[in-house]
């Protein structure tokens, strides 16, 4: 079993219970110790805001759980250069997923791009591949009419929600990203 984490910036988000990444971390973690009781080898590549975790599948305790906390430090990474994109992460995955295995992909898909569109279609034809689509209700429908201060962490703006070009504009590009 391999596992395809998207622990990037886009997914520290959230405006319910829960960011993203913490979403994605807790499916994975929960698939890979269902894997695990089922005597399966896990692995994962853990794609984080600084850096790209790799563990190869194992049945070991040690690697297992070097995999889960992986998992859970790459939800805490926040801030710092990204080693590469979620698209690579992706490429890597399909070399070393062998022909036969099952994969699974936690991501929002938001950054997607053709690289990673053709490593997911290379995963298809050689694994067993499910892609979880993670994302925030807010993601899904726009908030009510207002205005709303928000920040990417560096910068705060205003953005305004009232307009009805505004709301057909949000609900088209949400989806847009779910379609394709």
């Amino acid at each position: 079993l391999w596992l395809g984490v998207d622990q990037g910036p886009g997914m520290h988000f959230g405006t319910r219970r829960a960011f993203k990444s913490v979403v994605a971390a807790r499916a994975a973690a929960l698939i890979a110790w269902s894997a695990r009781e089922h005597s399966d080898r896990v692995g994962a590549i853990i794609h984080s805001t600084t850096q790209t975790h790799e563990h190869s599948p194992t049945r070991t305790d040690s690697g297992f759980f070097g995999l889960l906390s992986s998992l859970a430090l790459a939800t805490e990474e926040h801030e710092g250069d990204r080693a590469e994109s979620f698209d690579e992460t992706i490429g890597r995955l399909a070399s070393r997923a062998q022909s036969g295995c099952r994969t699974y992909l936690f991501s929002d898909f938001a950054e997607l791009g053709e690289s990673g569109r053709q490593g997911i279609m290379e995963l298809a034809r050689r694994t067993d591949l499910t892609c979880l689509g993670i994302y925030d209700p807010l993601e899904a429908s726009p908030p009510p009419p207002g205005e709303y201060r928000v920040s990417d962490g560096r910068e705060i703006c205003t953005v305004s929600t009232g307009s009805r070009t505004f709301e057909a504009h949000w609900s088209q590009a949400f989806s847009d990203r779910w379609s394709t």
